[in-house]
């Protein structure tokens, strides 16, 4: 065959693709098999290594009709949570950002404020 002749064309639909640890005769290698075939590449280097896997991965993912495409997990490592520290005695307790503001004494209800007017200073009520 002439050598711009294509011989065979494979669909990344339902590749799989990883390092092939269990081949011992060259190093970074990585397998990948396609349509019940499978293939051997050697690559320069471990960077190159983990670019080609993570690019089949990500074509493999992407080859199949969004019909059949299985929706992403997110996420799969938990969250990580802000430790608390414990409340001294006599400390004040902090005040959550979506807790009402203090009512003053006296002074009926307290109406939020507007962020035009929280620059303007307030001036104290009369007594």
């Amino acid at each position: 065959p002439a050598s711009s002749a294509l011989m065979h064309q494979y669909t990344l639909q339902n590749a799989e693709s990883g390092l092939a640890t269990d081949y011992m005769k060259r190093r970074n290698v990585i397998r990948v098999r396609l349509e019940g075939e499978q293939f051997l590449l050697q690559l320069p280097g471990v960077e190159e290594v983990v670019e080609w896997i993570e690019g089949f991965q990500a074509a493999s993912n992407i080859a199949l009709d969004l019909d059949v495409r299985p929706m992403p997990k997110g996420a799969l490592y938990p969250r990580r949570r802000r430790r608390r520290r414990p409340r001294q005695p006599g400390e004040p307790a902090t005040q959550s950002p979506l807790s009402p503001p203090p009512t003053i004494p006296g002074s009926g209800s307290v109406t939020p404020r507007s962020n035009a007017s929280a620059s303007t200073p307030r001036s104290a009520p009369a007594s």
